[in-house]
């Protein structure tokens, strides 16, 4: 039954720090609500999180942009695309929305959930559990891919900026965060 409270306190947490951006503060506020169980669970692999709006991701199959993504995957050379030339399936990605070059229309950001198809980080080894995630553009072209990299939850996108482009936060194997900044062409690890 205690695994089922912590497992429950986790989710109860995730659903919290979903609903606001991501501050200092906040973290304390809702570290202090937890039991200790939790905290001492969550201060064993902490991260502090930096500031930024947090990409929601959902898992609906239907969602908004999931169609584009999979013609888009089809029609690739991506590794996505490399799955469905061998097997006429296509992962199932978690789907978020962020705006992070201020036109007022958000990008898509695409991340791969299942281990299985080799898209992820291998999940026995301690550290985060992390799959390739893609970010697009949707022009009246289709969708541009303005990068790729390896991301578990969360996905920030940072207040910084590099050519009116927002920096992104991402959680990534075997480190405590990695932030990728715009090189004038796509999502580079930031040196």
């Amino acid at each position: 039954m205690a695994g089922v409270r912590t497992a429950f306190g986790y989710i109860a947490l995730a659903l919290m720090a979903a609903s606001f951006p991501v501050h200092a503060q906040d973290a304390d506020a809702v570290r202090a609500k937890m039991s200790e169980a939790t905290r001492n669970a969550m201060e064993e692999s902490a991260t502090v999180l930096p500031r930024g709006n947090r990409v929601q991701f959902s898992f609906m199959p239907e969602g908004p942009g999931v169609k584009m993504v999979y013609d888009h995957w089809k029609k690739g050379n991506g590794p996505e695309s490399k799955i469905w030339k061998q097997h006429q399936m296509l992962p199932q990605p978690a789907i978020g929305y962020a705006d992070v070059n201020g036109d007022g229309k958000v990008e898509i950001f695409v991340r791969n959930t299942e281990p299985y198809w080799g898209l992820c980080d291998d999940p026995t080894e301690e550290k985060a559990f992390a799959c390739l995630m893609h970010i697009y553009a949707l022009t009246p072209k289709g969708l541009v891919e303005l990068g790729s990299m390896l991301a578990a939850d969360p996905v920030i996108v940072l207040p910084q900026k590099t050519e009116n482009i927002n920096s992104i936060y991402v959680v990534a194997p075997g480190v405590k965060g990695q932030t990728y900044v715009w090189n004038g062409k796509s999502y580079a690890l930031r040196p």
